[in-house]
């Protein structure tokens, strides 16, 4: 790729950028007053607020941040619980699903996948995950 052409991709890049830019600015003062009232502490979207700052002067009760827990355990236990395998691994190539010491190998990592998570803090996290998604 000569000079050029970066150039002129980079142009468009900053112009896409640009655009999506702008589509996002309507969205945001809404996603802004979603935070305040559901999640306070991550509610920087438009808003700079310094550490130790009041973010939860707009909450008058505690039902929308009770739902949010509730959703967010929810679909906590419903997609990634601890207790159950939530995944599978399989192999798209009908040779090497037909293969009995692939398949040993996939189950093996497998397990050796599921082994991580519950040695890593994955469960705090994923659930952490949740609460932002829907906040």
């Amino acid at each position: 790729m000569d000079i050029q052409s970066k150039k002129k991709l980079a142009q468009e890049l900053k112009a896409d950028l640009s655009q999506l830019t702008d589509k996002r600015k309507n969205w945001e003062s809404h996603w802004q007053e979603v935070a305040d009232l559901m999640l306070p502490r991550k509610s920087d979207i438009t808003q700079q607020r310094q550490r130790g700052d009041k973010r939860n002067l707009e909450i008058f009760d505690s039902s929308a941040t009770h739902s949010l827990e509730l959703l967010a355990s929810s679909l906590h236990g419903s997609l990634t619980a601890a207790s159950t395998r939530w995944f599978s691994l399989r192999f798209k190539n009908s040779v090497l699903a037909d293969d009995d010491s692939a398949n040993e190998w996939l189950q093996d990592s497998e397990q050796k996948m599921y082994l991580a998570f519950d040695r890593s803090n994955f469960q705090q996290e994923v659930f952490k995950y949740f609460i932002c998604l829907i906040g």
